[in-house]
């Protein structure tokens, strides 16, 4: 059986957008699902506009750290396929679900205390603390959908991520059509519920479709994803290296919460300018996370293959494949600016400083997109306590100056996206240091170890 995740040359270009372009679509697919909840949103309330998205911010807090805990398992994947040992995947895989399922002990009452301090006093208080708590409630969903996408991703066979995803995301925006306007006659606009209602069951269709598959008999013969048991020794490599990288998230969607925070208890325009930025953020953001996990499984391979060597090939290539893409977004956010606006409403479209906001999310992607992309690369080489550590800068790279300059130095509220392009390019710079501190021989990983087959009930 080949062990290489594609049959291209590795740490090629052609291999590299062999992975990382499905993994781009699944995304797009969330992207485009992202913005047109928000603009569905946007044309029936800016109020629900605001709320929606201010929630968002901060139920990723308490989402986006187990989701990067259960997509470590695609680490271990490629390690073992790498290693030939295929039948040992799928107890990984299992760690990860009990994982997901497990987190809802943690998440919920601590979801429950933030909620009032993040909202109160705001002018979204009431719209913002429903949309967190209940989601809050359906959290686990989320880091058990990025547990079964690891399996496949870990392969670099994603076809079926792919397909879930795609249907998931369509079942979402035609609910979020359906319900939040409405349909006069036959269903009541029912504004940031029916957002939630279609959030929700669009992922519960995700999770069903790639669970089936992954109990398939022929995954139950090859990579053991019959071994369903809780194994605490397996569990608790997985969250060794899987906790710091959660930390990691924790701390920078902490400073993103603590600067969002400060935005949401300005004015109007504050809230206008991180509602604007941050939805086109999210409508495309897809792409370096797609490339980022792309290269995760990449270099994964070539650890377990011990081809270090290749790793500056493979990130020269996953750049290349970013400058693309940020070319083509020029067009849009830097050339037409106003008609990108003028989807979010007319009414906006003649507002100079929204104009200046869009061109810096474009800035935004190309440091941030940068960063993430090395950043790939470190959690494959299981460098995760360094970036639980480094991600403390955020909190002076870009929560202090946003802090004093809106609260103190009046700054306008665009300048809370250029300040965040900086950061990007301030932590990709020290990513891009640690990372060839490590292939220089100062640190590098060994292949993880593999059980023997009583371990895993083979």
């Amino acid at each position: 059986m080949n062990t290489q995740p594609t049959k291209y040359p590795p740490g090629s270009l052609r291999e590299f957008a062999t992975l990382a372009l499905p993994l781009i679509l699944v995304l797009l697919s969330g992207g485009l699902m992202e913005l047109c909840d928000r603009l569905f949103l946007a044309h029936s309330s800016f109020t629900y506009l605001h709320g929606s998205l201010l929630s968002l911010y901060l139920i990723r807090v308490f989402q986006v750290p187990c989701t990067r805990v259960a997509l470590m398992a695609q680490v271990f994947v490629g390690h073992q396929c790498g290693a030939g040992s295929y039948n040992k995947v799928g107890p990984y895989i299992w760690q990860m679900i009990w994982f997901s399922l497990l987190s809802t002990i943690i998440v919920v009452p601590f979801g429950l205390l933030a909620s009032p301090i993040f909202f109160k006093g705001s002018s979204i208080e009431e719209v913002g603390s429903f949309y967190f708590c209940t989601l809050l409630g359906f959290n686990f969903l989320f880091p058990l959908s990025a547990s079964l996408s690891a399996f496949y991703i870990g392969r670099g066979r994603p076809k079926m991520v792919v397909i879930s995803t795609v249907a998931a995301h369509m079942v979402n925006i035609t609910l979020d059509a359906l319900l939040i306007l409405g349909i006069e006659g036959w269903i009541p606009p029912l504004g940031i519920t029916g957002s939630l209602l279609a959030k929700i069951a669009a992922q519960l269709v995700m999770c069903t479709i790639l669970f089936c598959y992954f109990i398939r008999n022929k995954n139950r013969t090859t990579y053991g994803t019959n071994q369903w048991m809780l194994r605490p020794h397996l569990l608790w490599e997985c969250l060794r290296i899987g906790v710091p990288r959660s930390f990691t998230s924790l701390i920078l969607l902490a400073a993103w919460a603590a600067t969002s925070h400060v935005m949401m208890n300005k004015t109007e325009e504050h809230l206008l300018v991180i509602s604007i930025g941050g939805s086109l953020i999210l409508s495309f953001y897809f792409i370096p996370e797609g490339m980022s996990q792309a290269v995760t499984t990449i270099a994964s391979y070539l650890i377990g293959a011990k081809k270090y060597v290749l790793f500056w090939k493979s990130l020269l290539s996953s750049f290349i494949g970013l400058l693309i893409c940020a070319f083509i977004l020029a067009i849009p956010l830097i050339c037409f600016p106003g008609h990108v606006l003028n989807f979010f409403g007319a009414n906006i479209q003649k507002n100079v400083m929204l104009h200046t906001v869009v061109r810096w999310t474009w800035l935004f992607f190309v440091f941030q997109g940068a960063s993430c992309l090395i950043l790939g690369i470190l959690f494959a080489l299981q460098d995760t306590l360094f970036l639980m550590w480094s991600a403390c800068f955020m909190w002076i790279t870009s929560f202090l100056p946003i802090y004093l300059g809106i609260e103190k130095w009046n700054w306008s509220p665009d300048k809370l996206w250029l300040t965040m392009a900086c950061e990007g390019l301030l932590l990709g710079t020290i990513y891009l240091i640690r990372m060839n501190y490590i292939l220089k021989g100062a640190r590098l990983p060994k292949p993880l170890a593999t059980h023997p087959s009583s371990d895993l009930g083979n």
